[in-house]
């Protein structure tokens, strides 16, 4: 019978059952509000995971400083957050502002111990980056307002940081690659709630 990571590499070469699988994230609010009624999600397909968020996350009104040096609230409950404090607000701080150490992401020694598990169940290791992990990332650092001004103005800076934020994930997609990950996830938005940030045309 062939094993998860036989049917997966052969999913990724096209040459699968012609299933599109997928998952569904139920929120730990939306779970709160609907509870049991939304048991029968996790069963419905073979196609299709499903993760329901039975316990809460972190609570409303926190607020945190990221690896970054970006600071955060959370104004609901398991949700995310709104980056209310940038560290290169002035492009004067760039010269003296300190990335965080790809080495730093995550247990590198575990997860390669993790790795190795999985690939020993013969299932698949992911891996990936935050979410957020280019565009979302300026404007967590600059400000949104901000980077739509740099990107439409060709700041130099704005390129200098690109490549600072760009450097941060090479090395971190480096070491995944090395411990030997078969997936890696990049996340990011590109849009608002109706449109692009600025005009295709601009």
């Amino acid at each position: 019978m062939e094993n998860e990571r036989e049917k997966f590499f052969r999913q990724i070469n096209l040459e699968g059952d012609k299933c599109v699988r997928s998952h569904i994230s139920i929120t730990h609010p939306v779970w709160k509000e609907y509870k049991e009624k939304l048991d029968w999600l996790e069963g419905f397909s073979s196609h299709v995971s499903v993760g329901i968020g039975r316990s809460p996350g972190r609570k409303a009104n926190d607020e945190l400083t990221d690896r970054w040096g970006c600071h955060w609230i959370y104004p609901l409950e398991s949700l995310d957050g709104q980056c209310i404090g940038h560290p290169i607000d002035s492009w004067n701080d760039l010269g003296t502002y300190q990335p965080p150490d790809p080495d730093e992401f995550t247990d590198w020694e575990q997860a390669k111990q993790s790795a190795e598990h999985t690939k020993s169940q013969e299932k698949v290791v992911h891996s990936g980056t935050d979410h957020g992990f280019i565009f979302l990332r300026l404007t967590y650092l600059r400000g949104f307002e901000k980077v739509m001004f740099d990107i439409a103005e060709e700041c130099p800076e704005l390129e200098e940081l690109i490549e600072i934020v760009e450097s941060y994930w090479f090395e971190v997609v480096r070491r995944w690659i090395e411990i030997g990950a078969d997936i890696i996830g990049f996340g990011d938005d590109l849009g608002l709630q109706y449109a692009l940030p600025m005009s295709p045309d601009s």
